[in-house]
């Protein structure tokens, strides 16, 4: 079975492995998660920046950018979460069972939207102490 994107994001908590698989397992989430880590810290960043660009210019345009950034991010994090598949379960944001597929997606839902919004009141607290900041 697989997500929307293809693949699903596994962890496989009945797998039985020796230690030093399980070593070379260890090695290579953190390895991926640090990277997936920076890779949304960029893009939290960024969307900063726009909104401290758009804040102390009050262009329009970059107001409009910085909410279509933040509704992909939005978007991006719920069909990450909806993606995570737990063996030796079924994720269940893929089931035929109506209740529980409609449950997943609603703690989908959830989960990223209160991402979203810890992204945005980073954003807004670093946006708001480089406002008052007097400059060097």
């Amino acid at each position: 079975m697989t997500g929307p994107t293809g693949d699903f994001r596994t962890i496989d908590l009945g797998a039985r492995r020796t230690e030093s698989e399980w070593g070379k397992t260890t090695q290579a989430f953190v390895e991926r998660a640090t990277a997936a880590w920076f890779d949304w810290l960029g893009w939290i960043l960024v969307t900063g920046a726009i909104a401290f660009v758009a804040r102390t210019s009050g262009n329009i345009i970059l107001k409009v950018l910085q909410g279509i950034s933040l509704a992909l991010l939005w978007s991006y994090f719920q069909f990450f979460i909806m993606s995570i598949r737990v063996e030796p379960y079924t994720t269940r944001a893929y089931t035929s069972d109506r209740k529980i597929r409609y449950l997943w997606i609603l703690l989908s839902l959830t989960l990223s939207l209160a991402l979203i919004l810890g992204c945005r009141w980073l954003i807004n607290d670093v946006v708001e102490t480089l406002a008052i900041s007097p400059p060097n």
